[in-house]
């Protein structure tokens, strides 16, 4: 040990270390009964102060030398809250973004976000955010984002958002559905629960009804018409609306259409329902009320079969574009961040000149519109005023102060917050060829995108998505080649050969890449329980 241990002795005579924390737990470590100790004079009499002035001086020595523990931090971080200092008095003392002190405190504060980020070493920004999931007691999204941090980091930062939003309509959904169920209660309207079916039974929705048995099948029963009806009631249902947003949605129906006088839509003339021969083959094909005939089409499906299979193309296509709404929704806000963090770099990347000669030279409308409207976008994600008339653009200071290197970041930026400007939300289904190039970008400078915003430069196919989505009973044959069937014969492969091979695959998938074939720490759902965190 070549520098001496700061130390000063208290009232009791004992020492109190000043500076040579690390270095007094490492010789108490080793053994050392004895270590080079420079006894100062005692600090200020206010103890507090002195306090404070000490662990920030640790603190400041520490970062220098051997990095210290997210534990480490967090401790003294607490120390100085008990103290009476603030994350932001703490921040300027330690000469540290805010953000860092909170997130560190916020950490060291949760269990689960502890845990996972020592086993497995999540980055203190990626741990922050499941303490606040956990903070808010949603274990399951926690948890959901401790597996995306480790499998998927690029889809950590957007997950998170996509959670965020979700639980701000989940709010705003439980209002609406709230006020539209005091609306329907206050006009006489019976609100139908989970209890009661609108498929099987007595019950029915409107739409699968019409108003009596001699009525011609079709007859639309309106809701107008049945509200006289002792039956008459509806169901709340999650809709919605243009933007994707849930909505609630009332549904109404008749609690008992056979006691009421109606018939099923479809039903045949002067019948409440079907027949029991039709009744059959609609239960074998699962088909709904308002389908009647049988027979087959070209491929072989009965006209019922293939009624259900395109009903369930149309779930299937709905729900994806649903969600992959929804996670560029959440996406864009993570890009627009990343962005306004672009614009703090000191320089910008070698190929940046040619790059901005050329968006110069093409001269897009993205770009024209941005610089005819005052480059909205660019000011917002700064937190600048908009100019306009009376007001002046903040950036205009900032460019003329800057460096050569930074002055090209300022024209990236400005050029990049233009593109990101007009860049659409369905871009992840049809993109333009200035979106692929855009994001193409974007990824080259760094930024980690998410699954649906590479799917702007490599498009996923609703063919593919609803085959790996189509439930069992409603996929498509595979056709059976003979040729195929005479090969098994030749190419026969033993039930131990089969394992030994599956084996291999799997301990080949389990080990990483690291240079000593250890086993890779990757975890499941069940290594994230036994964090000791109960739900």
């Amino acid at each position: 040990m070549r520098a001496p241990i700061l130390a000063y002795r208290d009232e009791s005579g004992d020492l109190v270390v000043l500076e040579g924390q690390m270095r007094t737990l490492q010789a108490v470590e080793a053994g050392r009964a004895e270590v080079p100790v420079w006894v100062q004079p005692p600090p200020a009499a206010d103890e507090k102060t002195a306090t404070i002035d000490r662990i920030i001086n640790q603190l400041g020595e520490n970062d220098h030398r051997t990095p210290m523990t997210r534990g480490d931090v967090y401790q003294a971080y607490q120390q100085l809250r008990l103290l009476g200092l603030s994350a932001t008095a703490i921040a300027r003392r330690r000469s540290r973004p805010k953000r860092v002190v909170e997130d560190s405190l916020r950490v060291g504060d949760s269990e689960l976000a502890a845990k996972a980020a020592d086993k497995y070493d999540l980055t203190l920004e990626q741990a922050a955010v499941i303490a606040e999931f956990e903070d808010l007691g949603d274990l399951e999204t926690a948890k959901e984002l401790i597996l995306t941090a480790v499998e998927k980091p690029a889809n950590f930062a957007v997950l998170a958002q996509r959670k965020r939003d979700d639980r701000v309509e989940a709010e705003r959904f439980q209002q609406a559905e709230a006020a539209l169920v005091e609306q329907l209660t206050a006009a006489g309207v019976t609100i139908f629960d989970d209890s009661i079916p609108e498929w099987t039974g007595q019950a029915r929705v409107l739409n699968r009804l019409r108003p009596t048995p001699e009525d011609e099948p079709g007859t639309e029963l309106t809701a107008e018409a049945h509200a006289d009806c002792p039956g008459d009631g509806a169901w709340i249902f999650e809709g919605y609306d243009d933007n994707d947003q849930r909505i609630p949605v009332a549904r109404y129906g008749c609690a008992d259409f056979r006691a009421h006088g109606h018939a099923l839509s479809h039903a045949p003339a002067g019948q409440v329902e079907y027949g029991s021969g039709t009744a059959t083959t609609l239960a074998t094909t699962g088909a709904s009320d308002n389908v009647t005939t049988d027979g087959t089409t070209d491929d072989g499906l009965s006209e019922l079969a293939r009624a259900e299979l395109e009903r369930e193309k149309a779930r299937i296509e709905r729900r994806w574009v649903i969600q992959n709404n929804k996670d560029m929704d959440a996406a864009t806000k993570v890009r627009h961040e990343w962005l306004a963090n672009f614009a703090r770099r000191s320089s910008a990347p070698k190929f940046a000149r040619k790059w901005l000669a050329q968006q110069k030279l093409n001269g897009s409308y993205d770009l024209r519109r941005a610089m005819e409207r005052g480059h909205r976008l660019a000011h917002k994600l700064l937190k600048l005023p908009e100019p306009g008339y009376g007001q002046v653009s903040g950036l205009i200071e900032k460019i003329e102060n800057a460096s050569e290197p930074k002055a090209t970041v300022w024209d990236m930026y400005l050029t990049l917050a233009a593109q990101e400007e007009g860049f659409q939300r369905n871009a992840w289904r049809s993109p333009s060829t200035a979106e692929k190039e855009h994001m193409s970008m974007m990824i080259l400078l760094g930024h980690q995108a998410h699954d649906v915003e590479r799917k702007v430069v490599t498009a996923e196919r609703i063919e593919d998505v609803i085959a790996a989505n189509l439930p069992p009973h409603l996929a498509p044959p595979v056709p059976v080649d003979l040729d195929d069937l005479d090969d098994l014969d030749e190419a026969a492969v033993t039930d131990d050969t089969l394992h030994d091979t599956q084996d291999n695959v799997t301990e080949d998938h389990d080990m990483q890449d690291n240079g000593d074939d250890q086993p890779r720490d990757v975890p499941d759902r069940d290594d994230v329980e036994d964090l000791g965190i109960a739900a």
